[in-house]
């Protein structure tokens, strides 16, 4: 009896404990500052990151940068893939997705991609500077714009700027 209580104390203090990341070893690169083509400038940026593991076992970056070329707030989203989630420098994939203004999207707005899987399918919320946006898609690569009944991306506003 002694020896059970002694087991389910200890596996209850287990259970307690609070994991905290750390980082170990040296940082290397996975994705970096990617050629747009036309649309590239020298004062681009990639930034806010949405990492996922695809279908195929793949691993995919979604990332907004900004300052680009594509018009209006400048902004659109590129995507990279990794074998692996530890490997170095990821496969750049291009640019995954604009803004489209005829989705009622701000031109050059799109921004701060998050992604979740949702049984079977993927679920990437995203701004697209003044509205909240919803695509899905199946394989955790591609996307499809999820349009409300008036034909609009946004399903809800954040307000102006």
């Amino acid at each position: 009896m002694t020896a059970a209580l002694l087991i389910s104390t200890l596996a209850l203090r287990a259970a307690e404990t609070v994991l905290v990341p750390r980082i170990e070893g040296d940082w290397w690169t996975v994705a970096g500052d990617p050629d747009l083509g036309k649309l590239s400038t020298p004062k681009q940026q990639p930034v806010d990151f949405a990492l996922c593991a695809a279908t195929d076992g793949t691993w995919q970056i979604w990332s907004c940068i900004r300052a680009t070329n594509c018009g209006g707030r400048t902004r659109l989203f590129y995507r990279w893939q990794g074998a692996g989630i530890t490997d170095h420098d990821w496969e750049p994939m291009g640019i995954a997705m604009q803004a489209d203004a005829s989705f009622g999207e701000t031109p050059g707005g799109l921004q701060a991609p998050h992604v979740i899987k949702v049984g079977k399918e993927y679920h990437m919320f995203y701004g697209d500077w003044e509205n909240i946006c919803l695509a899905k898609g199946v394989d955790g690569k591609t996307f499809a714009r999820q349009l409300l009944s008036n034909g609009k991306a946004g399903m809800f506003i954040e307000g102006p700027e």
